[in-house]
């Protein structure tokens, strides 16, 4: 972990990156092709995205060519951002000053192959900018199998890929970043050793109430930090910590208002989005509070 923060995007480490990828590069973008791009789709590219893409354009299946690309397509995966999928780009009404990569943008160096959908991996998408975060997320990960979760191959590989651009490094997490498709069985068994490497092995709760605690926490963060829509993370409170955790009342009201938000009808006085508002504002309360949180039914212990 040599650095915490991840250090800008410049012309070596663009062709460095270009150099690795399994795809045909093209001559870079211009100044006047990148800002005739973001006028005519009404989106600003992230800082290192253009900077990357100022370096040279990768080409061939699965790879966006901003240059001479269908613009149906293109407006396709501009959409991708809002459902957590693909490229971290910043709307032209937003701070450019705040914009973070985040995994989404660095998932642009995973191949040119088309990301697939993974049913059940928890639905967000996390911002990871210090080398803290990527080890979190590794842990999470890991936490998740612990439990029994299903995390898709494409989902560990994209973690490991970020650990790697903010410095975290292990000989598994170099495997895991770097593993092909005809080799993704591999994914978990590397995952493990990366947890070993890592010395995140003492930092796996031991019990499956331990572990959800630990996961409900991580899913009320990413609810908090906008990472995660409201109404998935209470479906997961709901559905994987809920009843496994004996149904505490502090955990309640995401049961409760995602509950509501699910069948809400257009005559209630209450908007609809006023129930998953709830969520954030109960996601916060809980985060401020001792974790894990005290059930109040059962009083302090005297």
């Amino acid at each position: 972990m040599a650095s915490e923060q991840l250090e800008p995007m410049t012309r070596d480490r663009a062709l460095a990156l270009l150099a690795a990828l399994p795809a045909t590069i093209g001559p870079a973008l211009s100044d006047a092709e990148v800002e005739a791009t973001e006028e005519r789709f009404g989106f600003r590219f992230a800082v290192d995205h253009r900077l990357f893409l100022q370096a040279g354009l990768p080409l061939g299946r699965g790879w966006p060519d901003w240059r001479n690309g269908d613009a149906g397509e293109l407006r396709g995966r501009l959409d991708w951002p809002r459902d957590g999928v693909l490229f971290d780009v910043a709307v032209a009404d937003q701070d450019l000053s705040r914009a973070r990569a985040s995994v989404p943008f660095w998932s642009y160096f995973l191949g040119g192959e088309e990301l697939r959908e993974i049913v059940a991996s928890t639905p967000h998408d996390p911002y990871a900018v210090t080398a803290e975060e990527a080890v979190d997320h590794l842990l999470m990960l890991a936490i998740e199998r612990r439990i029994g979760r299903h995390v898709g191959a494409d989902t560990l590989i994209q973690a490991a890929l970020v650990a790697l651009v903010l410095d975290i490094d292990s000989p598994a997490l170099r495997d895991l970043a770097g593993l092909p498709r005809s080799e993704e069985s591999r994914a978990h068994e590397l995952l493990a050793q990366v947890v070993e490497e890592l010395g995140l092995a003492a930092r796996v709760p031991a019990t499956d109430a331990e572990a959800r605690w630990a996961l409900v926490r991580w899913w009320l963060q990413l609810i908090d930090n906008g990472s995660m829509n409201a109404i998935e993370g209470g479906n997961l409170i709901s559905y994987e910590a809920w009843d496994q955790l004996d149904r505490p009342e502090t955990l309640r009201p995401f049961v409760a208002w995602t509950s509501e938000y699910d069948d809400w009808k257009d005559d209630w006085d209450t908007p609809r989005d006023a129930f998953k508002q709830r969520i954030i504002d109960d996601a916060r309360d809980l985060l401020a509070g001792p974790w894990p949180p005290m059930d109040l039914s059962q009083g302090p212990d005297l």
